[in-house]
């Protein structure tokens, strides 16, 4: 789902992501905090395919496991969430989110694998209403897709390995990615991550603008952190076709 009014002025509110692991064993996958993001598909939504961010908290052997996907791009939106729940065998994920988007209700199935080789999670997620379209007056309109793709990766991983990010004094800055379109900006906060609350603290699009930097760059002090608690900043590259070329996270705790 993309809002039809979605402002640059936004890029100034939010960044990066979180995971994590440990080891694992043939038919096994590890469990921690796991950050991502979700996709939708861009055939059954031309219209505006919009990722999202993403994240789980997963048990090491296998065991019921919760997350949240977050839909909220623009201030004059609620704050709307999906609630994910599911449960883990072995390396395979499988379960439901469920949640109401701008008043509107919404929720399906979603299933996925760990690959161990990219030390990854990913799968797909439908929406068993279908495609819907959303208005909220004054504000955005936008279709939420009948299914899409996610990806989870470990806190601070980066793909590819030189995709990084900085902060230097009051400023946020992560690196270029080749083929770059869009940024998808994220931030977490730990502790409610996994404890179970509600953890998605900001999220962004960013337009790329070729040989720029200040598309590149969020302002801390634009990111409501709280002193002394530890967030997940993440960055997540995608091409004009909708793919991810690029995933960074770092993890901060705020001064």
């Amino acid at each position: 789902m993309q809002p039809k009014y979605l402002l640059v002025a936004v890029a100034a509110a939010a960044l990066t992501a979180c995971g994590g692991g440990g080891g694992e064993a043939e038919g096994t996958a590890p469990g921690g905090l796991y950050i991502g993001y979700y996709q939708e598909d861009a055939t059954n939504n031309p219209e505006d395919p919009m990722p999202g961010s993403y994240y789980l908290q997963l048990p090491e052997g296998n065991a019921s496991f919760a997350g949240e996907m977050s839909f909220t791009y623009v201030g004059c939106q609620t704050t709307n969430v999906g609630t994910v729940s599911g449960n883990k065998n072995g390396v395979a994920l499988d379960g439901n989110w469920t949640g109401t988007v701008d008043g509107t209700a919404l929720g399906g199935p979603y299933s996925g694998r760990y690959d161990a080789a990219g030390r990854r999670y990913s799968g797909t997620y439908r929406n068993s209403g279908g495609k819907i379209p959303v208005t909220v007056p004054g504000c955005i309109e936008y279709d939420v897709a009948a299914l899409g793709t996610w990806e989870m990766f470990p806190v601070e991983s980066r793909a590819p390995s030189d995709f990084f990010i900085t902060i230097s004094g009051g400023n946020v800055n992560w690196a270029d990615v080749t083929g770059v379109s869009r940024w998808l900006a994220s931030v977490y906060d730990v502790a409610r991550a996994t404890s179970g609350s509600s953890a998605v603290t900001r999220q962004a699009i960013i337009p790329a603008v070729s040989g720029s930097t200040t598309d590149q760059t969020v302002l801390l002090s634009s990111l409501g952190l709280t002193s002394g608690r530890a967030y997940v900043l993440a960055i997540t590259a995608f091409n004009s076709r909708h793919q991810r070329v690029g995933y960074t996270s770092l993890r901060y705790t705020a001064p």
